[in-house]
Parts: structure tokens; sequence; C-alpha cells
């Protein structure tokens, strides 16, 4: 159980920052309550004290009421209570102390009255307002003992040394339970600082990873991969980007392959640091190309000026580059609009992805591009001649195309402004405030207080049978020890005043009779309570039958001062008062506590008026009648807001709770799409430092390969039609990616790229890839069978070096760069319609009885000069 005080500072005070939240409306409503006793005792010094009454109300009105006031004013002020809470309650306690202790020192004939409710207003502090730190709870029981000890030294009616030895042990009791009831609020703010800790940590694990998921999909596109909601979307007129960067691999530059993987991944930062200001959406990168597109995913009427703006950004973009680090870099740049399909499709390595003619025919205009030159289709040059000026190509051949009009763009016409300054939006980094637990715990609870759906604020019962039975579990098994406490204590209370009581008991056989039945009754039954509380096995027992431990404690804590009274001295029936206020730090329900009020002050009544019984006078009954209204009324008003704020505990409890499950869940689902769109140390790497260091590798294999026929399947289908084609034919390719141990690094449009040997090292990478391609092919036919469709794929594998890396701070990937990619792909090619094509250094790691090698033809590559190739004919199992 935690001790007074957290040994740690700013545990202590968030500590004393969730209690000040919580209680608020019991601070504010039992200090309204307090001050409207000072001004309401002005009615019994009118009544009961007509000789004093002057001075009383000189004092009352003119001392102490204005300063509860002032207190009061504050405590409303909800910056300055929250401020000096503990200051405002402690003055609060001293000033009502003395307001009634002065007042029973200057009434001749109310001074009882007045030293009860100085008593009451102690307690009133003590018990209520659990946010006081335990020393200044004990400074106020001890100031009540020792100035009633002093008054009485004077005289005064009603109080003898019986009465105040007895307030002592009492007070010992009251602050025992005070602090073991403080222990069990620290009990609870430490159950939710532990699980708001592990809802804040997973909140920012998730950040991170949602961090890097829009860093791969755009926003609106996660939320349906997440969905697993089937993405095809046909875009009517968009524009589409294609630049690569040239000079990387001078041979008077002697990089290491390393060296220009980081080059790379410097100018495409450079870039994406750009991208946003213009709108565009980068969908990914290709080895040293840069794809993006504008009026996607969010349609644009200016799509085109947004890419054209953006494409003399990139060229500037580069040349600074170029200054800045002394590099010899070039860029050649092609653009194109169109209609465009753009979708999400595989199991593994899902990206946002887009297809079409449009697409081919940017890559197109990007190839016969020229180094610091925006190529561009005649349909841009007619969309937008009157704002740009250009340079006329003329008729070009252009691959797959034939003869096509072609232009560069030489600028903005003098009367255009450039589009750039409107289309600009600053990105602000959102950073993202995690609420500390006290801002959390107070937004919650504020939220439920105003519209609370939850209980009945009348009947104090959850709506739901299922939410009432588990707070109950909760709250009954949470105070079970603590009430034990309270029972062990109240046990050897009694044992202890068995002598007194015993001495000023009167040697009448009844009288003996009645109150050794009755004390025999209170220890067995306070050692039975006891009990029942620190045996763990009695814990369900003592949760579904709790109502008959608080009616037991109860009946004891009233018949001790009703029978003494009745039977000792009437002295006794003040405790009757001080016992309901000790019933206040229980933490039992208002509907139990008003029926066992109720029944005590009934037998007070009984008691006091049968024959035989000692009584007090009438002055002095009067006197009781008040103190009951007023102690049941703040016991009424304490234990309301009390058990409201218990409530809305559990509610913040099950919320939280709620909260980190469903943090959890999405942390989950946004972590296994991160690690399927990244290898996973990719993904770990990226989490620790936002950075992954590109890696070598001297021996991988890269299957390259593209779908034959795909583009004129696209011409006449829907976009649903083309992605889920696509989907089922990757999504097939994907599974057996899994099972020959392949790492797929991306879809280039149709294309599909797998890798083996990476980022696992192994000796058997070259086989394993062309076992797989041999898959892809009759995956391709028994889709074909299915669909009625006449696809074909075509592929090219090589075995080379590369790097591996996250290339750019968008849109990024694990991104392959070498020259085992660029072979890879000039293989596909090179390959024919369902044939794998291979090149020699592959051929030498395949087992020459496992596949049949038919040599194809020699091609010259930019990295190993001539090199020979193999189609695979055949593959024995």
């Amino acid at each position: 159980m935690p001790s007074s005080v957290f040994l740690n500072p700013q545990m202590e005070e968030e500590y004393q920052e969730w209690m000040f939240w919580r209680n608020r409306d019991l601070h504010t409503t039992l200090g309204s309550i307090m001050v409207g006793l000072v001004f309401l005792c002005a009615i019994p010094d009118y009544l009961y004290s007509p000789l004093d009454y002057k001075m009383l109300l000189t004092f009352r009105f003119g001392l102490f009421a204005p300063l509860m006031s002032i207190l009061l004013f504050l405590m409303m002020k909800e910056s300055i209570f929250h401020k000096h809470t503990y200051k405002i309650l402690f003055s609060m306690a001293v000033v009502s102390f003395f307001s009634y202790l002065t007042s029973g020192v200057l009434s001749t004939q109310n001074s009882s009255f007045y030293y009860m409710l100085s008593l009451v207003s102690c307690y009133l502090i003590v018990g209520m307002f659990v946010t006081l730190p335990f020393p200044p709870q004990v400074f106020l029981s001890l100031l009540s003992i020792v100035c009633l000890y002093a008054v009485d030294k004077t005289g005064a009616v009603v109080y003898d040394t019986l009465f105040v030895r007895s307030l002592f042990w009492m007070n010992v009791i009251f602050l025992i339970r005070a602090f073991f009831c403080q222990a069990a609020y620290r009990e609870l703010f430490l159950m939710h600082h532990v699980c708001h800790k592990d809802t804040t940590l997973l909140e920012k694990e998730k950040n991170i990873t949602e961090r890097l998921l829009l860093n791969i999909l755009p926003a609106s596109i996660v939320d349906r991969v997440k969905q697993k909601e089937s993405i095809a979307d046909r875009f009517q007129m968009c524009s589409v980007i294609f630049a690569e960067i040239k000079g990387l691999e001078d041979p008077n530059n002697n990089n290491t392959p390393e060296e220009l993987f980081t080059i790379l991944n410097q100018v495409f930062t450079l870039i994406d640091q750009r991208i946003s200001l213009f709108g565009l959406e980068k969908i990914k990168t290709i080895s040293n190309c840069y794809l993006a597109v504008s009026g996607v995913p969010i349609a644009n009427d200016r799509h085109l000026e947004s890419a054209v703006s953006f494409a003399f950004d990139m060229l500037e973009t580069v040349r600074k580059y170029n200054n800045d680090y002394g590099r010899n870099l070039t860029i050649r740049i092609g653009l194109h609009c169109g209609q465009i399909i753009c979708g999400v499709i595989g199991q593994l390595k899902t990206i946002y992805d887009v297809w079409g003619d449009t697409c081919n025919v940017a890559s197109r205009m990007q190839y016969y591009s020229q180094p610091w030159k925006i190529h561009v289709s005649e349909i841009v040059h007619d969309l937008i001649k009157h704002k740009y000026w250009f340079e006329d190509r003329g008729i070009l051949a252009i691959k797959g195309k034939g003869q096509m009009h072609t232009f560069f763009i030489g600028g903005i016409l003098n009367e255009y402004d450039s589009v750039e300054g409107n289309l600009q939006e600053k990105e602000v980094a959102k950073k993202v405030v995690i609420p500390s637990q006290s801002e959390q715990a107070f937004s919650i609870v504020d939220t439920l207080r105003k519209g609370n759906p939850h209980f009945n604020r009348f009947s104090l019962k959850f709506f739901s049978d299922q939410v009432e039975g588990n707070f109950h579990y909760r709250y009954c098994a949470f105070i079970r020890q603590t009430m034990g406490i309270s029972y062990v204590w109240n046990t050897i209370f009694q044992l202890l005043y068995i002598a007194v009581d015993i001495k000023n008991l009167p040697h009448v056989h009844d009288a003996i009779i009645v109150y050794i039945v009755m004390k025999v009754f209170c220890v067995v039954g306070l050692i039975s309570l006891a009990l029942i509380c620190f045996i763990p096995s009695s814990v369900e027992w003592y949760v579904k039958n709790n109502q008959v431990p608080c009616m037991i404690n109860y009946i004891i804590s009233a018949s001790y001062p009703l029978i003494n009274g009745a039977f000792v001295s009437p002295i006794f029936y003040w405790y009757l008062f001080l016992s309901f206020l000790f019933d206040v730090v229980q933490r039992a329900y208002l509907r139990w506590h008003i029926p066992f009020s109720l029944v005590t002050f009934t037998l007070f009544q009984v008691l006091h008026n049968i024959q035989g019984t000692f009584k007090l006078s009438a002055f002095e009954y009067t006197i009781a009648n008040w103190l009951w209204v007023i102690v049941l009324t703040v016991m009424i008003v304490a234990h309301y807001f009390m058990e409201i704020t218990e409530r809305l505990d559990f509610l913040v409890d099950i919320l939280l709770r709620e909260q980190k499950v469903e943090i959890s869940k999405e942390k989950e689902q946004s972590e296994k799409l991160l690690k399927n769109i990244l290898p996973e140390p990719v993904v770990d790497a990226l989490k620790r430092s936002n950075k992954v260091d590109p890696e070598r590798y001297s021996d991988v294999t890269v299957l390259w390969s593209d779908i034959v026929g795909f583009t004129d399947f696209c011409s006449n289908k829907t976009p649903a039609e083309v992605v889920n084609c696509l989907d089922t034919l990757f999504s097939e390719f994907d599974k057996f990616t899994v099972e020959y141990g392949l790492e797929k690094i991306k879809t280039v449009g149709d294309a599909f790229v797998v890798a083996g040997g990476l980022p696992l090292k192994s000796q058997d990478h070259a086989p394993k890839v062309v076992r797989f391609a041999f898959v892809m092919i009759e995956t391709i036919k028994k889709f074909n069978a299915q669909s009625g469709l006449n696809l074909n794929i075509r592929i090219g594998i090589h075995t080379g070096s590369c790097v591996t890396g996250i290339i750019g701070i968008k849109k990024f990937t694990y991104e392959l760069i070498g020259e085992a990619v660029r072979i890879a792909n000039q293989l596909e090619s090179s390959s024919q319609a369902g044939k794998i094509l291979i090149s020699q250094n592959v051929a030498n790691l395949l087992e020459k009885d496992k596949f049949v090698l038919s040599e194809h033809q020699i091609i010259n590559t930019a990295d190993q000069g001539d090199l020979n190739t193999y189609f695979v004919v055949a593959k024995f199992v």
C-alpha cells in the first residue's frame, strides 16, 4: 500500500493535481455548506443566546463570515484554487473551527452547540477534503483536541474529562482511517497512472508507426487499407511526372555504391521536402527515377499548372544541390496528362500505385528528354500554351507509341504569373501532444459530468447491470483491506474503554446485562469483520454481501454511544454525531448510509425517551436535534458527491482501458501494415533513428517481370476490374514469395520485382528465384484459364551486387540500387512473353541437372559490357 506521500516529487504533484480535478465538485459544494453554516448559526445565536447574540453577531459577521466568504470566493476561482488548494482548504478549516469555538466561549447558554460544531467543522475538512496531505489532517485533529481540552478546563457545560479522553482515541481511529483511505486513493491513482503510462507509450509508438505509414501511403488511403477496403479509383484527368537523375555513375568520380546511394538519397530528400508545397503526391522512386502525380488522390482542377511548377522546382533543386555539394548531376523530366487508375494491390509490400497509358507516356517523355529539360506531350502543350512558352521538338518516334509530336517547356510567359505562390501550402509539423494523466483524467471526467449517459444521478446506479456488477466488485475488493484496518482499530478502541465504562457504569443489574451484551456484540462483530476483510478466500463473499459488513459496522458505531448514553452518562450521546462523521470516511454506497442513519437516529429518540435511561436536558436535546440535521445533511451531500466521483473514476478507468485496448489494436494494425510494406529490420531502424544506413550486398539475385498485354487490358476496363486483376495475380505472387523465402521489393505498374539473398543472406538464392519465376508463369496460365483473359509475363533475372536502404523522406520504400537491378530490368525488356531470361551470372549458380538452358544472345550492359544470356526452358523437381 502506498505511503502518505509519493517519494517522487513529480508523482506527488501529479497525484495532487489528479485529486484536485476529481474532487472539484465536492470541494465547492462542501465549502459552500461550511460558509452557509457560519451564516445560518446567526439563527441559534438569536434564539438560544438572547443575552449574548449582539456580541456573537459582531464576531460572526464582522470577522468570521467575511473571512469564510473570501475563502469561498477564492475556491470558486478555479485558477486560484487550483494553485493554492491546500492553503485555502486549511484556512477554511481553521477559520471555521475558531468561529464555532469563539462562539462557544462567548455564549453563556449555547456553548455546547458551538463546541460540537467546531468539532464537526474540523472533521468535515479532514474527512471530506482528502486532498489535504496527512500532516495537516493530524494538525487539525490535534487542534480540536487541545482547544476543546482547554475549554473543558474553564468549566464548560457538557464536556468532562471522560469525553475529552475519549475524543483523543476517536481522533486516533479517525486519522488511521483517513490515512488508509488516502492510501487507497493513492493506490487508485497508481492504477490510473500505470494505465495512462502504458497508453501514452502505446500512443507514441502508434504515432511513430502512423508517421512512417503516412510516408508510404496517402493519409486517405491508409484508413481505407486498414478497413480492408478494395481501393480502385479512376481519375479522368491528372498529370504524371517522371524524372530521372543522371550522372550518378560518372567514372571520373570513383564513388562507391554506398556513396551513390547516399547522393541519390540526398537529392530525393530535397525534392521530397518541396513536393507538398505544390500539392503533388509522390508515388515512388524507381532506382534513380522519381514518379509523382498531380490531382491524385484528391482531384485538382489546376493539376497541370501544379505539375509544371513542381517540374521547374525540381530543376532548381538539383542545380542548388550541385552548387552546394560540388556535384555534376543532371535531371531530365517527362510530363503527360490524362486518365489513370490508382489503387492498392497485393498482400506484401502494398503501396499506392498508378497504372494506365498516361503513366507509360510520361515515362517515355522522360526517356526521350534531354538534361535539364521538361519534355511534354502535345496534349500538355495544347492545355497550357497560353501560359508557358515551348520549344517544338517536332515528330519523334516513341517506342511503343509510334509517332508523337512533343515539346520542351521553356518557361512562363510574361503576362502569366507563376502558380507556385497560389499553390504553396506551408507545411506545419503537427506535434502530437499527449496530455498528462491529470489533464486526461480531467478531460474525461469533465465530459462525463457535462453529459453522463452511464448512470442515474438520483438512484446512483449504472444503467447497465453488468457495469454495475463490475463497479461493485472493484469497489468492494478495493476497499476491503482499508476497511479491515479500520475494524481492527475500532476493536482496540472498544477494548481499551471497557475499564472506563465499568467504572462509570451504574450498579444496576439490567444496565450491566445490556452493557455486556452490547460490548460482546461490538467486539465479536468487529473481529469478524476484520477477519472477513483479511482472509483472501472471503473476497467473493465480501463482494457479494458487502451491505452486511456495512450494516454491522453502522450498528456497532451507533450502539456504543447510544447504549452508553442511556445507561452510563448522557455525555455519550454526543458520540452519536461523531460516529456519523466517522462513517463519512467509509467508502460505502449512499443508498446504504441514509436508511442506517435514519434508524440510528430513531434509536436515539427511543432510548432518550424511554423510562429509566439517562436523558439530555431539554435545551441539550434541542441542540442534539440541530446537530443531527446538520451532520446528516452534510453526510448525505458529501456521500452523494463522493459516490458520483467514485463512479466517474470507474468510468474513467473503463475508458482508459478501452482507449488502451483501442490504441493497442490500432498500433498492431499499423505495425502489421508497415511490416507488410518494409522488411522488419528496416522498420525497427526507422523507429529508432528515423533513418536506415545503406547496406551493400555483393551477391543477390533480382527478378524483374512485366505483364504482357496489360496496358491494352486497362484501356477498356473499369478501375475495379484493373485493380482486381493485378491484385489477384500479385497476391498469388506474394504468397509464393513467402513460400520460397524471397523478398518482394516493389511493383512498378504491372511490373513485379523480387530479390533473393537479402536482407538475410543465403547461398541458394539464384535457384530459388528461378523456381519462383516458373511459378509466376504457371500462375498466369491458371489465371487466364479462370478469367478467360490472354495475359502473359516476361521475366529477366540477374545475380550481382546492389545497395539497399530507404531513399527520401516521403513515400519511401525499401529500395535496391545497383547493377543487379539495372541488368535484371534490361533482361526483362530483352526477354519474350512466357519466357525466363537469365544472365551468365545466374547460369553459373544453377545446378546443371536441375535446369535446362537455351542460349539466347549477347546483350550489351552499361555495368558489365557484353553479357551472355539464356532462356530457362525447363526445370526438374
